[in-house]
């Protein structure tokens, strides 16, 4: 693909690519590399499962953009990427089924979500179906309820323990960080599907040693009333593009080892 640089932040190294039909596109910038402003670039466009769009592979081009010939655009749905999706959510769910097992002593079973959390990904990025980015990863009959999970990696924040007094809340013990734009596009999820948010479930997943859950439901009222009367603090999103993170007290979780 093609464009021009249009913002760049060597302090925090990253900038803003302009393309055609396009919002401008976030990129990294990597030591030894030069990037002028207004320079034209060729890259390829990376469209992350949540929707965002970055720029990699960026290379400087002495002259201006092409009148012809075609543009390559790296495609981030070719089958062996949404292949290699399908078996990291069904080795998420098999870890998260022999963890609750292992905890009831019973046998649960997480079902993949395949045919339907990873079809919709070919139209999630048109506007009209950005609700589509909150699909589940799995689901989980418990007992007598069918329950959707969204499988995420556990990302621990220790700060919420003592606080800091200005932005960092005391809440007496570790957080669980989740992105207010992940938290969005769920709830326009169940909406859209028609899901109780009851039903729908965050699973933090600690590689193979723990899963933390917890309601959409929950968390709906976490976000509204506080913890213990304190409001939830937000954290600072991974990328400056990226909206904050709430931060989420672990004794909100059910967890199962």
């Amino acid at each position: 693909m093609e464009g021009t640089i249009k913002y760049v932040n060597p302090e925090q190294k990253y900038g803003y690519i302009k393309a055609e039909g396009e919002h401008d596109i976030s990129f990294k910038m990597k030591e030894g590399m030069e990037y002028p402003l207004n320079a034209h670039v060729t890259f390829d466009l990376i469209v992350l499962e949540n929707s965002r769009r970055y720029a990699d592979n960026i290379v400087l081009q002495e002259h201006g953009p092409r009148k012809h010939g075609k543009l390559k655009i790296s495609n981030p749905y070719a089958p062996s990427k949404i292949e290699n999706q399908i078996a990291e959510n069904k080795e998420s769910c098999a870890i998260i089924s022999a963890l609750i097992s292992k905890s009831r002593g019973t046998k649960e079973t997480v079902f993949p979500f395949n045919d339907y959390a990873y079809l919709p990904t070919y139209y999630q990025h048109r506007p009209e179906n950005q609700w589509l980015i909150g699909k589940p990863s799995g689901y989980w009959i418990n007992g007598n309820s069918l329950l959707y999970l969204k499988i995420k990696k556990q990302i621990r924040y220790q700060g919420t323990t003592q606080g800091n007094g200005i932005m960092v809340p005391k809440y007496g013990c570790d957080s669980l960080l989740l992105g207010k734009h992940v938290y969005k596009n769920i709830c326009a999820f169940t909406k859209n599907a028609g899901i109780r948010p009851e039903f729908y479930h965050i699973a933090y997943l600690d590689g193979e040693n723990s899963v933390a859950i917890i309601s959409l439901a929950q968390l709906n009222t976490l976000l509204e009333k506080g913890y213990n009367g304190i409001a939830i603090g937000e954290y600072p999103g991974k990328r400056p593009d990226l909206p904050n993170r709430y931060m989420i007290p672990v004794t909100c979780f059910k967890e199962y080892r």
